[in-house]
């Protein structure tokens, strides 16, 4: 081992000696450098070297990264500028929208305050026929007072105009209401058409309802109907609107037509010559439905009439004014 070291330390004290001959006629000269140096000067060289080539590969990188960083930076800004000139001139456009509409709403002022009476006049007329459907239906129907009118009215007065968005929701708000009132009235309508309050025959009453004398078996009976006479084949009339239920015969009560009006009503015409309309049929109020009769088990030439309210029977006279 020691001989080994004292070899290499040997080796590293040697020279190299290099002569350099010129190509003129100067003298040549030598010189020796020992190995050691050698090997340091290498070393250093290429350490150097390699740090050099190393810095200068990540200058490249940091320089491909900032150049690729500005081109899409110069990228944005072109974009930016384009969107701020799209801006500029929409902002131009909307400014003389604008203003055109400032014109403009300024122009149709007279416009609306004639509109604005006309409404008023519509709203005075719609009014007065609520109040003589309520009068004559006996019902209360009620209506509120036009939003849109009152705020026209104010910006007319003030010498302001009617800002459009506002203006136009009042508008639709005071449509919805009346078009609720509208709705209400026409259900109130098809109550009226349907409630079963028309008498079926132009008649006397022979038997009312309540408790009675049979007039077949001589006792004493309760009558759920009235009884009105005529002569054969006179026309029997529905008391309301609605479907047919039934049309056929039913032991004594003969020929039967039965009536569902809805809101819970019932009517049935019975003891008929003939019935004119199957079930399933969709009749109107007055309508002729039957022809008046006697069959069954009868006295007389009469009709049966009941009218049920809720599945229970009442009484004819709550609803007829006979």
């Amino acid at each position: 081992m020691k001989n080994r070291l004292n070899y290499i330390i040997n080796l590293l004290k040697s020279k190299y000696t290099f002569m350099i001959i010129p190509n003129s006629t100067r003298k040549s000269f030598q010189f020796s450098i020992s190995k050691l140096l050698l090997i340091t000067l290498v070393v250093s060289n290429f350490y150097y070297i390699s740090n050099v080539t190393i810095k200068n590969y990540m200058l490249n990188k940091d320089i491909i990264q900032v150049t690729t960083k500005y081109n899409n930076t110069t990228e944005e800004l072109a974009h930016y500028k384009t969107y701020s000139n799209s801006l500029d001139y929409t902002l131009k456009n909307q400014s003389a929208s604008i203003d055109q509409l400032r014109n403009k709403l300024a122009e149709e002022k007279e416009t609306y305050s004639t509109r604005l009476k006309e409404l008023d006049e519509l709203e005075e007329s719609f009014v007065s026929v609520i109040n003589k459907f309520n009068y004559e239906n006996n019902f209360d129907v009620e209506i509120a007072s036009s939003r849109s009118l009152s705020l026209g009215r104010e910006s007319l007065e003030n010498e302001d105009l009617v800002v459009d968005d506002e203006f136009t929701e009042l508008i639709n708000l005071d449509i919805s209401e009346y078009n609720h009132v509208i709705e209400d009235i026409e259900n109130k309508l098809n109550f009226l058409e349907a409630k079963p309050d028309l008498l079926p025959v132009s008649g006397r009453i022979s038997s009312n309802y309540g408790w009675r004398r049979h007039p077949v078996t001589g006792g004493s009976d309760f009558h759920d109907a009235v009884d009105i006479v005529g002569n054969v084949g006179d026309d029997i009339k529905a008391a309301g609107a609605g479907i047919v239920t039934f049309s056929g015969y039913s032991g004594s009560y003969g020929k039967v037509i039965i009536i569902s009006h809805g809101y819970g009503y019932k009517s049935v015409y019975a003891h008929n010559n003939k019935n004119l309309v199957p079930v399933g049929t969709e009749v109107k109020k007055g309508q002729v439905i039957a022809e008046l009769g006697r069959t069954g088990r009868v006295t007389g030439a009469h009709v049966h009439f009941e009218i049920h309210k809720d599945g229970a029977v009442i009484n004819p006279n709550d609803i007829i004014d006979f």
